[in-house]
């Protein structure tokens, strides 16, 4: 029986019915079937002949190779020949080839639908390894001296020798320069010129493709860092210029029986009144002076005092470090000092911390980098401080991999993160020629009453200074003392504490910036407890003290609050003096600095003069000037009126307010 349908169209039904007649007899019998129009899958996307390695692995959804007219559901089977280079199967519509051995194999895959139609397509599939790359053991690279490299580069079909590529670059850098390698055999070499052989150090791979387009690298990933050898070691650019400790660090590897020579051979023989050399001392903020310290460390920060000016840093012979895996410092609870041991800049994204804490550095140059100013990154023969908040001992790592996206750690530090800050107050204090800058007493959203991690300790100090800080023993923390206290929001008010000490015998001046930044609602005091004073700030942003010692520090208070709250908490005797009084200085006898109080029970006009013993003026401290009722305070410098010092001896300072006079003896001592 054959039946032709007409036209059909897919999808298309028609009832069949056949019947049966007996010829003798004329009986007869029927039966009725239907026949659909069935069009069976097509193929709309082959897969084309492939290539890949023998790690690799082949996937493709069949769904985008085969379409069924019907819409029919289809399933598929895959088969390969042989079947002893790859292994095929379907998962659903997925089909997996993965490699076994290197050939080719035919590979059949058959859709079918759910009516019984089938289609199958086929396709070969070549299994290969990349190219394999040796690396001769490159020669010891010295700076500024040409270097060959050799590789053995070998292949199952063959390589391309027009694609091997020799990448070079200097330590530090961020791209790679790519030239051709000549072949000899399996032997390709090229020639590194000079230019790229620095103290920076080497960095290389090679690439290589054979002649199935399978590319290869050695090393994969990163690249292969060649470490370059110094004679006559390397000089710090700028050279030491200033009359003042500075945080210096000796990048590069060099011998360690010539350590102590580095600083000799320009500095000349160890002499404390020329320059100094010191470390600092482990769980401490207490240094070793040159002669104690047994070698100079790689990556770790001292600090020197050169009293002439014009010397630089020379490393003498040494070698570079390996530039393809992090360096590694050790670091121990409390402050420590750092530096690069690369001889190119690093930034300070591309160090971190084992315990994932944020890296916040500091600099010194006379002063120590405001926190609003951070580090971007370590230099070469600059040393920096920083923190280690654990009670054993945390590991620094320096990434010195330039790469783009090659850091493995971000740095934010939480300080820096102005939009959550609501106001700040900097206390920046001078003695002379030293100075702090680094003082901030500040409100934000996410802080804590207690101890966060908005509130850095104070770093440690070295020569002439001087030190504002915030004391809370109370904390329990690794350090008493912080250059930043953040608290949370509060409606009424708080009372921040803090500290002035000073090894410079003067007078040290107190300037508060950001008064602007309080909300008007507030009101900002300074209270001095031991002189009885209190000192809008709103009115007047500065305060000097004198007398200061490192044993004996300033307490001062700083009181920002509603009306009410600083009417609580200016906790001192705010009567008004009953009389006109000038109170002895203090100290006295004082070298150089005192301080001068005097009380007025009204407002008047004051003027303040100090005398020699001959009775010549000496300087005039207050002049004629408009004064609340209350205490005040003057300090004067041991100077006279052309900011000359004095000699030492007996002088006088007088009061005039109204028709009120007053003299008090000083005594100035050497």
């Amino acid at each position: 029986l054959v039946v032709f349908l007409t036209n059909p169209d897919t999808g298309d039904t028609a009832d069949i019915t056949v019947t049966a007649e007996d010829d003798r007899r004329g009986g007869s019998v029927s039966t009725t079937f239907k026949v659909t129009v069935n069009s069976p899958p097509v193929i709309v996307n082959p897969i084309p002949d492939t290539l890949i390695a023998d790690i690799a692995e082949f996937t493709r959804d069949l769904n985008t190779v085969f379409d069924d007219p019907d819409g029919d559901q289809l399933s598929y089977f895959a088969s390969s020949s042989p079947d002893t280079v790859v292994t095929v199967g379907t998962s659903g519509s997925i089909i997996r080839i993965s490699a076994r051995n290197i050939g080719m194999a035919f590979i059949t895959i058959t859709a079918t639908d759910n009516k019984g139609g089938s289609e199958s397509t086929t396709f070969n599939v070549t299994v290969d390894s990349p190219p394999e790359i040796m690396i001769k053991p490159p020669p010891t690279a010295v700076e500024d001296t040409p270097i060959t490299i050799v590789a053995d580069i070998r292949d199952n079909f063959q390589v391309d020798k027009d694609k091997v590529k020799l990448n070079i670059r200097t330590g530090g850098g961020t791209t790679f320069f790519s030239v051709s390698m000549v072949a000899d055999g399996s032997l390709f070499s090229r020639e590194i010129p000079k230019e790229f052989i620095t103290a920076q150090g080497l960095e290389l791979s090679i690439e290589a493709t054979d002649d199935l387009g399978l590319i290869s690298q050695e090393p994969d990933p990163g690249f292969l860092s060649i470490q370059v050898q110094v004679p006559d070691g390397i000089v710090n650019p700028t050279g030491i210029v200033q009359n003042a400790y500075r945080l210096v660090s000796f990048p590069l590897s060099f011998d360690g029986n010539q350590q102590r020579s580095v600083l000799t051979e320009e500095l000349g023989d160890y002499d404390m009144t020329r320059w100094r050399f010191l470390e600092l001392q482990e769980n401490s903020i207490d240094y070793s002076d040159f002669p104690e310290i047994a070698e100079i460390e790689h990556g770790r920060g001292y600090w020197l005092f050169v009293k002439e000016q014009g010397h630089g840093l020379r490393t003498s012979q040494a070698t570079s470090f390996s530039t393809s895996e992090e360096f590694v410092i050790p670091l121990h609870p409390k402050w420590n000092l750092i530096g690069n041991p690369f001889k190119f800049p690093i930034p300070v994204e591309n160090l971190r911390l084992q315990s994932d804490k944020s890296v916040t550095l500091r600099a010194f140059t006379g002063e120590w980098n405001p926190l609003t100013d951070p580090i971007p990154e370590i230099l070469p023969f600059e040393g920096y401080a920083l923190f280690d908040s654990s009670d054993t001992g945390d590991i620094l790592f320096i990434n010195p991999d330039l790469s783009e996206s090659s850091s493995s750690f971000s740095n934010t530090s939480i300080t820096f993160r102005a939009a959550d800050i609501s106001w700040s107050l900097h206390i920046l204090a001078q003695c002379r020629e030293a100075r702090d800058v680094d003082n901030i007493a500040a409100v934000a959203s996410n802080a804590s009453k207690n101890w966060d991690e908005w509130d850095l300790p104070e770093p440690p100090v070295i020569g002439d200074y001087v030190s504002v800080y915030f004391p809370h023993r109370e904390w329990d923390n690794l350090s008493e003392r912080f250059c930043t206290d953040f608290r949370p929001e509060f409606s009424d008010g708080e009372v921040w504490e803090f500290e002035v000490k000073t090894n410079v015998r003067d007078e040290v001046k107190l300037t508060f910036a950001g008064i602007k930044s309080v909300p008007v609602k507030f009101e900002v005091w300074l209270v001095d407890e031991a002189l009885n004073i209190t000192h809008s700030l709103r009115e007047v942003n500065h305060y000097s003290v004198a007398g200061v010692g490192e044993d004996h520090p300033k307490r001062l208070k700083l009181v920002v609050g509603n009306p009410d709250f600083i009417e609580k908490n200016l906790e001192i005797d705010q009567s008004l003096p009953a009389n006109f009084e000038l109170s002895q200085n203090f100290p006295n006898p004082f070298n150089p600095a005192t301080t001068i109080r005097y009380g007025l029970p009204s407002e008047e006009r004051v003027t303040l003069k100090v005398y020699n013993i001959l009775g010549a003026e000496v300087v005039t401290l207050v002049n004629d000037e408009p004064k609340k009722a209350g205490f005040q305070v003057a300090v004067w410098g041991g100077r006279n009126a052309a900011g000359t010092v004095v000699a030492s001896g007996v002088y006088f300072v007088r009061m005039r307010a109204g028709n009120f006079v007053q003299t008090r003896k000083m005594l100035l001592i050497e």
